[in-house]
């Protein structure tokens, strides 16, 4: 047996000392391998930090089907209505008698007792048919069966009471209303008398000077006849009078007029062609000057004017006039 060799050697050199004794064994053939391929740079990062094993593919599972709801269908929640009352049966009556006075129901014309307040059908109030019905019988009662007939000779009858009163007051009242129109848009004219008369007159004091334009010229009855004195004035032609103008006392200056009687009030009466004659008071202010009175009297051909009372009649003065104008309708 040969000697062992120091530490050194065998650190020194690896391979052992039998190798070079004993016979070298020929060579086996090894199959070759396939040089190993360069690994992923990731990989490689991430083998250097964990070391984890190779991940592997799982076998996709197959997909989880979830059965149809049978309520997917359906409408969703609703807010609830208010309730509607069911409707009424309708029921025939086939076997109903017939009855006297019996009432039918304005509803469902159905028949039922005179007695009964509802209909037995329908349930409709009986009341108010009976009242119309009791009504009905009480106008047939007072009219005749043709009440159509009666209606048009009553309509007819209205209209030509109505067509008689429009004539009667288109005759009685229509000249009244043309004149009050006419009258009313007239501008009146001064017409002068043919005629002029008084009761009584004072010396050189006429009544046919109260017609002649002129206001310092009068008309004096004869002295102690002033009370019921009077002058009238005739026309022609009937005339419609509108308006009287008298001029009292014997001057329009103040102080000749205070120096002699004047009148006061004064009927006057006015005539119409057929005797009928129309009276009106005038009353006359104490003063001078035209005093003016409004009227409307037609077909006039005589006017009187009677002097009543008047102002300082005393010392035997008497009431003078100086002037009377008449206005009429053209």
């Amino acid at each position: 047996m040969s000697e062992p060799r120091p530490a050194e050697e065998e650190a020194a050199s690896p391979e052992p000392p039998a190798a070079a004794e004993t016979p070298q064994e020929a060579p086996r053939e090894t199959p070759a391998t396939p040089e190993p391929e360069e690994p992923d740079p990731q990989r490689r990062a991430a083998a250097l930090v964990i070391p984890v094993a190779e991940a592997t593919l799982r076998p996709i599972a197959d997909p989880i089907v979830v059965p149809k709801d049978p309520t997917a269908d359906q409408p969703g929640a609703v807010q609830p209505g208010r309730p509607v009352a069911p409707r009424p049966v309708l029921r025939e009556f086939a076997d109903v008698p017939d009855m006297a006075g019996e009432v039918t129901c304005p509803n469902c014309e159905a028949r039922n007792p005179a007695d009964r307040a509802f209909c037995r059908r329908c349930g409709h109030s009986l009341r108010a048919e009976r009242a119309v019905e009791r009504t009905r019988r009480r106008f047939r009662l007072r009219l005749p069966r043709n009440r159509g007939r009666l209606r048009r000779l009553l309509a007819v009858l209205a209209v030509l009471a109505l067509l008689v009163a429009l004539v009667w007051a288109g005759v009685q009242y229509g000249p009244r209303m043309v004149d009050a129109v006419r009258d009313r848009t007239a501008t009146p004219k001064l017409v002068t008398p043919d005629a002029v008369t008084a009761s009584s007159s004072a010396r050189g004091h006429g009544p046919s000077l109260i017609s002649d334009g002129l206001n310092n010229r009068y008309w004096a009855p004869a002295e102690g006849k002033g009370k019921g004195a009077w002058v009238e004035l005739t026309f022609d032609k009937p005339i419609r009078v509108l308006n009287l103008i008298v001029h009292g006392g014997v001057s329009p200056q103040q102080q000749k007029y205070a120096g002699q009687g004047r009148p006061a009030d004064v009927l006057l009466t006015l005539w119409t062609p057929d005797g009928k004659h129309t009276d009106r008071e005038l009353h006359l202010v104490d003063r001078s000057g035209p005093q003016t009175f409004e009227m409307a009297v037609g077909d006039v051909t005589r006017m009187r004017l009677t002097v009543r009372s008047g102002y300082g009649l005393t010392g035997g003065k008497v009431p003078a006039i100086a002037e009377i104008e008449v206005f009429k309708r053209p």
